[in-house]
């Protein structure tokens, strides 16, 4: 396995940062148990679909604020 050039700027990736929401996001779920009934189950799902699908697209686009340091 070999690492992107970027890897030390990896933190201004919008796929990284995307990724870690979703991370939170999975993360949190236990601990918001007690406000289960104020978001229904099926937009939590939604919400982290979306951003794990905008990471992976995030990928894909060209990212000048790391290619132009």
């Amino acid at each position: 396995m070999k690492l992107i050039k970027e890897t030390r700027k990896g933190y201004k990736l919008w796929s990284v940062q995307l990724g870690v929401v979703a991370l939170f996001i999975s993360l949190l779920e236990p601990a918001l148990a007690p406000l289960e009934g104020l978001v229904p189950d099926w937009a939590h799902s939604v919400a982290l679909s979306v951003i794990i699908a905008a990471g992976i697209l995030a990928r894909f686009l060209p990212q000048p604020s790391v290619h132009d340091e």
